[in-house]
């Protein structure tokens, strides 16, 4: 179930969100920003939850007939919008207009959860403005977003906004021991050393083969990429297949490699996710030095912002590979 109670850190934002539902000092709109993976969304949905709950109103119980609804993904009051190719467009939001032109069904509170706001067509995100701007009695608004800076100005402002930070690394440990208990300790750790403070992303990493297979594509990459044939890193490119997902994840590692080698440069051997290859991390970033290894850090981020547009999961690949090559991987 998800309730406030099992949310993971994020504590200034849920008290703030408790304190206006026991104040009935609700916004119209909320927009919760941050990185992915952080628990936006999921405090989107405890927050209906609280909003509406029969035996613990303000913070969920779990048991009664809205939390039961809720949790099973199939309460009537309970929108969501989100992106079904690229971008959310202006005829999802004139479809949601619609439901919205009717009272809610059950609840005291509607939700409407706009999960990836930044998303919104310049067209989809007008005509939301104004739904925002009016909005119809019991209806609230929570607008989700890991790239704020894409979210039409205008919406941002109509919104409270409530910002997400990512955890600490024992935080999310702690987090993936209550969750995966019987999970193997070590993978547990380098999941958290690696999620840049994301439960979600450390989760995603974590199931099935998910960590040791981009491990595995992200070894295969670089090794291609270290040597002297096109062909090879082509090969490999192709062999990591067009699962955005997986390719994803071989960027998260990627970039936290290139990020363990800014701390090396700094002197920061401490905080590597990698620490027990202190001595070959430090290695590495003299021989390519601060400018390449930034040149490099923004290819990667390049890459992770193109990903999830209308790109060639494997050409990006091949892509970033063949410019890592150029800027003189070692």
């Amino acid at each position: 179930m998800l309730l406030f109670s099992q949310i993971h850190g994020q504590q200034r934002q849920l008290e703030a969100l408790r304190r206006a539902i026991d104040s009935g000092k609700l916004a119209n709109a909320y927009l919760f920003s941050g990185p992915a993976g952080v628990g936006k969304a999921t405090t989107a949905l405890a927050f209906a939850a609280a909003l509406n709950c029969e035996q613990a109103p303000g913070r969920g119980c779990g048991a009664c007939g809205p939390c039961e609804k809720l949790a099973g993904g199939h309460h009537p009051d309970l929108l969501t919008l989100v992106a079904e190719k690229q971008f959310i467009v202006v005829d999802q939001v004139r479809a949601l207009e619609q439901r919205l032109a009717f009272p809610p069904h059950e609840a005291r509170y509607r939700l409407v959860l706009i999960d990836g706001a930044d998303r919104l067509n310049p067209s989809a995100a007008n005509a939301l403005l104004k739904a925002v701007e009016e909005p119809r009695p019991g209806t609230l608004f929570v607008l989700v977003s890991a790239v704020v800076h894409r979210v039409m100005p205008t919406l941002i402002s109509r919104c409270q906004r409530l910002h997400f930070a990512p955890l600490p690394r024992e935080a999310v440990e702690s987090a993936l021991e209550r969750a995966l208990p019987d999970h193997d300790p070590e993978r547990r750790a380098v999941a958290a050393s690696v999620c840049e403070g994301s439960p979600g992303r450390a989760f995603g990493l974590l199931e099935g083969d998910g960590l040791a297979a981009a491990q595995a594509t992200l070894d295969q990459l670089m090794s291609a990429a270290s040597g002297s044939r096109a062909a090879d890193i082509f090969a490999a490119a192709q062999e990591a297949g067009r699962d955005k997902a997986h390719i994803a994840q071989v960027l998260d590692l990627l970039r936290i490699r290139l990020r363990d080698l800014l701390l090396a440069q700094a002197g920061l051997e401490g905080r590597l996710a990698g620490s027990s290859q202190a001595d070959k991390v430090a290695e590495r970033a003299r021989a390519l030095g601060l400018p390449r290894i930034r040149s490099q850090l923004r290819a990667v981020q390049e890459a992770e912002e193109a990903l999830f547009g209308n790109v060639n999961a494997s050409l990006l690949l091949e892509n970033l590979a063949l410019r890592l090559r150029e800027e003189g991987l070692r």
